[in-house]
């Protein structure tokens, strides 16, 4: 038992170590910032933009996105009456909340809309699209020979 609080002691007290190291790391790249001047003639660096994933609608910077910091899924949600995504067949009665069900596939975010592999908001953004687009199958001339003229 004793062991046991003693590892419990030494944890805490290297968790405040790490905590003290990445808080004087931040102080002293504040430092670096503002002795070369932001690396722009003495201005701030502009902060880097909040981009929008559109697997997720998580918010990040493209710094920070590392593989696997997106969950999304690969298939739409389908049902009436049980809601769920095929990919991982979890499923809710209840459409809010199956919305909210957590990712179960992992990638990088990503801020526009693509087709390299399926994702759920991706099937929604089509179908959006094609409802305000008109696709054209066909088309035809019909020429008659005996008039000289264009029936179409």
């Amino acid at each position: 038992m004793a062991e046991l609080s003693q590892l419990k002691k030494t944890v805490q007290e290297l968790r405040k170590t790490q905590l003290d190291i990445l808080i004087r790391l931040e102080e002293l790249e504040e430092q670096v910032g503002r002795l070369e001047g932001g690396g722009n003639g003495g201005k701030r660096r502009e902060p880097e933009p909040i981009l929008i994933c559109v697997q997720c609608g998580d918010e990040y910077e493209e710094s920070k996105n590392a593989e696997g910091s997106c969950k999304f899924h690969s298939q739409k949600l389908t049902g009436f009456h049980e809601y769920k995504f095929g990919c991982c067949n979890k499923t809710n009665r209840n459409y809010e909340a199956a919305k909210s069900i957590p990712g179960c596939t992992r990638g990088k975010h990503r801020s526009s809309h693509h087709a390299d592999y399926g994702y759920d908001a991706y099937f929604t953004y089509m179908a959006k699209l094609s409802k305000n687009s008109k696709e054209i199958w066909m088309e035809a001339d019909i020429y008659d020979n005996v008039t000289k003229s264009c029936e179409w």
